[in-house]
């Protein structure tokens, strides 16, 4: 996997087009997505910005967070379908900034407690929510 620094310095010298870029972010979830289980809503047309200092970056947002362009469910039923009016102040600056948001990731309802059924991408025998020293 490559590093967000190596993805940026490739992308300034023009070894990489930020489209090629989302492109390739676009092609891992579809081949990981089945397995990993991380995203809630993958927008599949999501392109690169032509401008700024993360374009060609795709990110992932929390399902917890607003965006105006996908539902915000929270990990909860009763959200199910909510769509926020406008972006969260973090997505405005990640989009001012250049990056491509490209889907919502899972949350726990309200981002509290239980784990979501997303593995770990590189290794998918760890458990949701995993367990850490002293837990």
């Amino acid at each position: 996997m490559i590093s967000l620094a190596d993805l940026q310095r490739r992308i300034e010298a023009g070894e990489l087009s930020p489209d090629a870029a989302i492109a390739q972010s676009h092609a891992v979830i579809e081949s990981k997505e089945k397995d990993v289980r991380a995203f809630v809503r993958h927008d599949k047309s999501a392109r690169a910005q032509a401008s700024g200092p993360l374009r060609g970056i795709a990110v992932g947002i929390k399902d917890i967070i607003d965006t105006a362009n996908m539902p915000t469910e929270m990990g909860s039923e009763i959200y199910r379908g909510w769509q926020p009016r406008s972006d969260a102040p973090v997505v405005m600056m990640l989009k001012r900034a250049g990056a491509t948001i490209i889907g919502k990731t899972t949350t726990t309802a309200f981002a509290s407690r239980d784990p979501t059924p997303t593995l770990n991408p590189h290794n998918l025998g760890h458990s949701p929510g995993g367990s850490s020293a002293g837990s």
